[in-house]
């Protein structure tokens, strides 16, 4: 079984994915590399027991937005393995010949296969022609596994290898692999990082050749497994070591977790201690606060007592003063008429 979708847009109405004849978000069998929108770029990746095939940004020679640009098509296709060799031939295809601009003969076929409407989504594809795109290729000449080993090259110097390639040999199986990837502004390292079986773009240097990749076990393991028979032995054992270890980082998590909550309790304790110190001492500055003001308040009222003190220490001196001058003015006074009394008083007695 084989599924198309195609990515396309109308007059007015922007890009959008369509499946069939309805509209969706994307397809989830994307292939896992990133290329920009505006660039051809042709992706083949194994998806479990499926191949993915995207054809990016195919430009219509036919077809023009409101603003007259060129209208672009992304088609994807996903297909089971027994399908490889309907594959295989749509990568041919795109690739086209010798002198042929990259992608300019599929890109033809498709403006016979697209077209605009004004209603949504604002294009529609003829998708009982887009399944037989693909036979119109020759016969393909075997079916035997390629070699496995993963190489990259300068696009424009050996695009035709690898069409001779894929005219003779399938593809290495391996569940996420990247089979072939055609971009000529891919860079080289980007290439080499994902370890891609066959790469090919304008980037690499023309005088290079064939640049083989460093064994990957990511790749290569993978490979090794299905082509021995082992592939789901050891698809068993690695479910058995992921859960494994899935449980130990779990296990990890925990005492993690348990020993950061300790940290985290310790820290609340003291949190509430120093809160609880400081609580106190606010309580000790509002006490020595009122202990200040109440002797700064005897301070001022000890002031007043002296003050009185003082006052009447003077009142008593001038008191005493005063008795002085009037015991004084009293006895001179007072003595010539004791005197006289007593002289009465004698006269009296006789």
């Amino acid at each position: 079984m084989i599924k198309i979708y195609v990515k396309s847009r109308g007059v007015s109405k922007d890009y959008c994915w369509l499946d069939g004849q309805q509209k969706i978000d994307k397809p989830p069998e994307l292939p896992k590399f990133k290329v920009d929108v505006d660039d051809f770029a042709l992706i083949l990746q194994r998806q479990g027991d499926k191949l993915a095939l995207l054809v990016n940004s195919l430009t219509s020679s036919k077809r023009v937005d409101s603003q007259n640009r060129k209208i672009r098509n992304f088609v994807l296709w996903v297909a089971d393995q027994a399908d490889e060799s309907y594959i295989r031939s749509l990568v041919i295809q795109a690739l086209g010949e010798d002198e042929q601009p990259l992608g300019d003969q599929l890109a033809a076929q498709l403006d016979e296969i697209i077209s605009s409407k004004t209603t949504e989504p604002g294009f529609q594809v003829d998708f009982s022609k887009m399944e037989n795109l693909a036979k119109q290729i020759s016969r393909l000449e075997g079916s035997e596994s390629s070699s496995s080993e993963a190489k990259i090259a300068n696009l424009s110097t050996f695009k035709a290898d690898l069409r001779n390639e894929l005219m003779r040999f399938s593809f290495p199986k391996g569940d996420g692999l990247l089979l072939v990837i055609v971009a000529p502004n891919v860079s080289e390292t980007n290439l080499k990082n994902q370890n891609v079986w066959r790469g090919l773009s304008n980037q690499i240097d023309s005088n290079e050749g064939w640049i083989p990749l460093k064994k990957n076990q990511s790749f290569f393991g993978r490979f090794s497994a299905a082509e021995s028979g082992e592939f789901r032995g050891g698809e068993r054992t690695g479910r058995k070591f992921v859960m494994l270890l899935g449980w130990l980082v779990a296990l990890i998590l925990l005492v993690v977790l348990i020993i950061s909550n300790r940290q985290h309790q310790k820290e609340l304790d003291e949190l509430k201690e120093y809160r609880s110190l400081t609580i106190d001492k606010q309580q000790l500055r509002k006490e020595n606060k009122k202990l200040a003001d109440r002797n700064n308040k005897l301070q001022k009222e000890n002031e007043k007592l002296t003050t009185s003190v003082n006052e009447l220490q003077d009142l008593i001196e001038e008191s005493e003063d005063f008795l002085d001058l009037f015991s004084s003015l009293f006895s001179s006074k007072a003595a010539p008429i004791i005197e006289r009394f007593e002289r009465y008083k004698q006269l009296g007695s006789k």
